[in-house]
């Protein structure tokens, strides 16, 4: 009888230690899950894939976010990431690209020109047509 007595006694006791453990263990396991998906920097500069010259004004964003940035006059850009997001970078008469960040911080891309995306275009006063689309007399410059 002494003896269930003891054991009815330590019954809390032991609940609540099982209920500290759970807890702990569970804080550990949303710290090391909150630590893999911290941002880090990430930088880089754009080049043009054909002549080597830096691009400015390419658009950098994390794709499935509002998140993004454009590359200054030296083609060189930062944002802020979290490992395993994809970068998307692009520019206009150029392809689009996707780079995957893993652990690097420092970025080259190099793009190439879109030659299907690039047409003969006119630029009128007012705005602009295709010039498969104009009537009236064109001047090439």
């Amino acid at each position: 009888m002494r003896k269930l007595l003891q054991l009815r006694m330590l019954r809390p006791i032991f609940a609540i230690l099982v209920l500290l453990g759970t807890e702990v263990s569970q804080a550990n396991t949303y710290v090391k899950f909150y630590s893999s998906y911290e941002q880090k920097s990430i930088s880089g500069v754009v080049y043009d894939a054909d002549s080597g010259e830096t691009l400015p004004g390419v658009t950098v964003n994390i794709k499935g976010s509002n998140t993004g940035t454009v590359t200054d006059l030296d083609g060189s850009f930062e944002i802020k990431a979290e490992s395993g997001s994809i970068l998307v970078f692009s520019f206009v008469g150029y392809v689009s690209q996707e780079v995957i960040i893993k652990d690097q911080t420092s970025l080259s891309i190099n793009m190439e020109t879109d030659i299907a995306s690039l047409e003969e275009v006119a630029i009128i006063g007012y705005g602009k047509v295709k010039r498969s689309n104009l009537t009236g007399s064109v001047s090439t410059v």
